[in-house]
């Protein structure tokens, strides 16, 4: 068994939309917050519907710096957060995505056993990287209506750039087919939520680094 690593940088050529399943865990402070204001149903008022709105959009990104949020009756059924920063994608995003691109030559499994990523990423993009700057930003504001005929708001970056390390088993997976795959990927997968109109990326680096 013989394991290489390489350094990649990946490119946006679709703006990336962020969706953390953070709210997925129905005991966390995240969906305790939503449940907050989605019980208020008819009651909800327009400022109920900001501060929802603010605290979804909060939510659906991953940040390396965590801060605080605040909501509720101790805010008059308003929502505020701070301290938020520096939006990351994390490793198994990219993982998952490796999977997904080769299963067009029936390696999605060998993806698991063969290529390990190592690290999450700092998305590299020019403009603020604190929250409340960046919501204040129109340009990393994403609305859309789903296919329930409701409005959702995600983290948006335009122009992104992130960078990995793999750990691969070259006797599964070889240099060659590595780089296919993450092509394909970049092309037909993509990272994010609202995938593959969204997300997509090329490779701009794939360079082999010594064994540490």
């Amino acid at each position: 068994m013989a394991f290489r690593r390489f350094q990649l940088t990946i490119q946006g050529t679709r703006p990336l939309i962020c969706g953390n399943p953070c709210t997925v865990d129905t005991l966390g402070p995240h969906a305790e917050a939503v449940s907050y204001y989605t019980s208020l149903k008819k009651n909800r008022t327009e400022m109920h519907e900001h501060a929802l709105r603010r605290l979804h959009w909060l939510f659906s990104g991953y940040w390396g710096i965590e801060g605080t949020f605040t909501y509720g009756p101790e805010l008059n059924g308003d929502s505020v957060f701070e301290g938020f920063a520096e939006p990351i994608l994390p490793a198994q995003n990219l993982q998952r995505c490796l999977r997904d691109g080769a299963t067009a030559w029936k390696l999605g499994k060998d993806t698991y056993r063969a290529i390990v990523v190592e690290n999450d990423s700092l998305i590299d993009y020019d403009g603020p990287r604190d929250a409340t700057e960046m919501y204040g930003d129109p340009r990393f504001v994403s609305i859309a209506r789903t296919g329930r005929g409701t409005m959702a708001i995600r983290l948006r970056i335009p122009d992104w750039q992130a960078s990995y390390q793999l750990l691969v088993n070259d006797e599964i997976i070889d240099p060659g087919m590595l780089a296919k795959i993450i092509d394909r990927a970049g092309i037909a997968e993509g990272l994010g939520t609202w995938r593959p109109f969204n997300g997509r990326f090329q490779a701009t680096e794939l360079v082999e680094l010594e064994l540490g």
